[in-house]
């Protein structure tokens, strides 16, 4: 079978397509809890990187394991020790040679013998044997003096020394030799004598192993006896109740009788996992089920056990991964390939490693030498998130007269940084110190183990606001700086007037009985409508700049609301348009009060004058305003923040950019203020399906894309009354009054007032 080049672009696409999927769509995502972490070598030495391809630990040791339950044992300097997930020594490098840890206990050596060690360092088995294994079902074999005994997890004896050779414990059993004999004990001691063999498996499967006599193998039971006389010229281990095994050059499985399950009629065969054998047949390897009929077709030039769903196979030459219907996927691009773990396998191309999830995906780009498997590790100090101090600038929004500015940050860390990054106008820039006008210097402490930095970097300023932060990561997650806004307009001010747009949407409450539907695609839909204006060629926009800020449901909190309009009114100055607009509920307090309920306003209407967005506090704010302000409230009882709507507002005629843009610039000097209301005092505001959208919004969205309606009279209703291609507070207040008693059947009125002002273009239409 040939894998059409179709399949291959297509794993390779998805290779590139996987590095940009945020690691939690996918199984082996981290938790709040715990954090994959893998060795990997690069320029000579090895370090650890999380999921994400990151250095979680920098490249320093001459080697380094893969974790196990919690820690990592690692070389430098010719001596090792054990690390936790943040690269901090848990035990300081002291022995000769380290294992990892298995059940609460690591092998170490030191000075020539060997000992066992707990998680803080402190032996549970002094270094005085010559050799040791692994603990296995509870019980590890060491030996002293020539001969070997097996001690506990709390370094006491359970056999002492007496045996010659001693093997791990396997199913209750383990294989020694005493005096000259092999043969079986358990956990007790007991000792079962085996007739003198050829050859003989140290471990047991399904209570029976793997032996040879005059030639040929059979399998032993635990008593020593043979459950299956010899008779075969070659034998696997029992898995899933069939063993694989050999005569006259051909393998089949037998059963625990030793009768034939499945025929002798294959070249090669492995063990059963998964209810699946990979076995070869006609010089290519394919896998059969238990009753020995092919499944997958015999195709590869070698193929492994399936684990966890997928097997490894090798594919003119190159390996891959396929599922158990025999798709591939994971195309057969790779030189080298490791098993799954944690739903991630390192594989090598062109000579460096990377990884790819169980998806088919790369997830980490192959760029290093060498690399080892996932763990998982928990999270230590799981709060201690960076901290990041932005010195310059200092302020929340800054005006400056050069083109360049130069940032300055503090990044405080208890953990290794494994990333840091500069955010400008939502563009990524690495801050690395090879990087022109950049300056890394890592803070000294007094412990000597400090992982603090402070920054240094100089950038060039786009034309009007630039939004900048810095986003730092280590161990315990990610944080981001407080956006900071410079302001820029070169050496003249610029001829055209800025919009700040703050828009609010909450369709998800804290209090959950006050969830709406659709008031979050009212901020979405409104921000994007002049987000389309912004990128308008800068001859036919009416703006200079649009600043948008969108805030929606949990993001819509009493406190990021204020701190949104204060940073508004902080940049906007005389000359410029600041547009507010809010959907959400609408409440009146006992006290005649209107408030707008934000994300985390307490139940009730008893506690909305602490926890609510009070319409005071927001007329307050709105006087302070150097410049002229447009509201927009889509809420219920929002006419309770104005009075009754002013008619006879008089037309323009039609008008060119320029002539727009002047009498624009002309109106906003006068610092006017514009409310706009969905519904009067007494009224709720209506929103539905159809629409995906409050009323209120719908008709402003229709207003700006000149949809027409009609009256119940049966007249048109025209959103460029004076067909000059733009859309003025007049014109939109009219169309929108209209439109809305339509979409309602006369059940909601919107309301409007303005206060010191004319009507304003604010809206360029698309034939414009």
């Amino acid at each position: 079978m040939k894998i059409h080049l179709k399949l291959r672009n297509l794993m390779r696409n998805l290779r590139i397509a996987g590095i940009f999927l945020l690691f939690a769509t996918v199984a082996f995502a981290q938790n709040e809890q715990t954090l994959l972490i893998a060795p990997v070598k690069d320029n000579g030495k090895w370090g650890y990187i999380n999921d994400a391809g990151k250095f979680v630990v920098f490249p320093k040791y001459e080697f380094a394991n893969d974790f196990s339950e919690g820690l990592a044992a690692v070389k430098v300097n010719g001596i090792w020790g054990f690390v936790n997930g943040n690269g901090k020594y848990v035990i300081d490098p002291q022995y000769d040679d380290a294992y990892n840890f298995n059940s609460g206990v690591a092998r170490v050596k030191q000075n020539g013998l060997w000992g066992f060690i707990d998680k803080q360092g402190k032996f549970i088995a002094e270094p005085y044997y010559e050799q040791a294994g692994d603990f296995s079902d509870g019980l590890a074999p060491v030996s002293l003096g020539g001969k070997f005994g097996y001690i506990n997890i709390h370094g006491d004896y359970v056999l002492t020394p007496q045996f010659d050779d001693a093997y791990d414990f396997s199913e209750g059993y383990a294989l020694v030799s005493l005096n000259g004999s092999w043969g079986y004990i358990d956990i007790a001691g007991s000792f079962v004598e085996l007739p003198a063999l050829e050859d003989l498996s140290n471990f047991t499967t399904e209570g029976l192993s793997v032996a040879r006599l005059n030639g040929k193998y059979g399998y032993l039971n635990t008593q020593g006896g043979f459950a299956i006389n010899p008779q075969f010229e070659d034998a696997r281990h029992f898995s899933e109740n069939l063993a694989a095994v050999a005569r006259n050059k051909k393998y089949g499985y037998i059963d625990h009788t030793g009768a034939y399950a499945i025929n002798p009629v294959y070249e090669d065969a492995d063990y059963f996992k998964e209810k699946l054998a990979a076995v070869r047949f006609n010089g290519h390897y394919g896998y059969i089920n238990t009753t020995g009929a092919f499944v997958i077709i015999p195709q590869f030039e070698d193929a492994q056990p399936f684990c966890e769903g997928l097997a490894k196979v090798k594919f003119e030459g190159r390996f891959g991964f396929i599922n158990n219907r025999g798709e591939f996927v994971v195309a057969p691009e790779y030189k080298w390939a490791n098993d799954f773990s944690e739903g991630l396998a390192s594989v090598e191309w062109n000579g460096q490693f990377g990884f790819i999830s169980s998806l088919g995906w790369t997830v980490i780009e192959p760029q290093f030498e060498d690399a080892g498997s996932f763990k998982k590790v928990p999270l230590i100090n799981s709060t201690e998130k960076p901290v990041i101090t932005m010195e310059a600038p200092a302020e929340p929004v800054s005006t400056v007269q050069q083109s360049e500015y130069t940032i300055k940050a503090h990044i405080s860390s208890s953990t290794q940084l494994a990333d840091y990054l500069l955010v400008v106008n939502n563009q990524l820039h690495d801050l690395q110190p090879g990087i022109k006008g950049t300056r890394i210097k890592k803070i000294a402490k007094s412990d000597n183990e400090s992982f603090d930095v402070a920054i240094e970097t100089t950038i060039p300023l786009q034309e009007g606001v630039n939004e900048i932060y810095i986003r730092a990561v280590n161990n315990n997650g990610s944080a981001n700086s407080d956006v900071r806004k410079v302001l820029y307009y070169g050496n003249e001010f610029a001829q055209k007037p800025n919009l700040y747009l703050l828009t609010v949407g909450i369709a998800k409450y804290e209090q959950s009985q006050y969830n709406i539907n659709f008031a979050d695609d009212d901020a979405t839909d409104f921000a994007d409508m002049f987000y389309k204006q912004s990128k308008l060629p800068e001859e036919q926009r009416l703006f200079k700049n649009i600043v948008i800020e969108k805030l929606v449901n949990e993001e819509a909190t009493t406190q990021n609301i204020k701190k949104a309009i204060y940073d508004m009114k902080k940049m906007a100055v005389k000359g410029d348009l600041f547009v507010l607009h809010i959907s959400s509920h609408g409440e009146i307090d006992t006290q005649g009060d209107f408030y707008i309920r934000t994300f985390d306003t307490d139940a009730g209407i008893d506690y909305l004058s602490i926890s609510a967005l009070s319409n005071k506090w927001l007329a307050e704010q709105i006087r302070e305003f150097d410049c002229t302000v447009v509201q927009l409230f889509d809420a219920c009882h929002s006419g309770s923040g104005s009075s009754d709507l002013i008619d006879g507002l008089a037309l323009k005629g039609s008008l060119s950019t320029d002539v727009a843009v002047r009498e624009l610039k002309e109106a906003l000097q006068s610092k006017a203020m514009y409310f706009f209301a969905s519904s009067s005092r007494m009224q709720m505001s209506q929103e539905r399906k159809e629409w995906e959208n409050g009323a209120f919004t719908e008709a402003m969205l229709n207003c700006f894309a000149q949809k027409p309606y009609t009256t119940f009279n049966g007249q048109p209703i025209v959103a460029d009354l004076n067909s000059d291609g733009f859309i003025n507070t007049t014109e939109l207040s009219e169309y929108v009054a209209k439109v809305v008693k339509v979409l309602t059947n006369g059940q909601q009125t919107p309301k409007a007032t303005i206060e010191n002002g004319e009507p304003i273009n604010i809206y360029v239409l698309p034939n414009k």
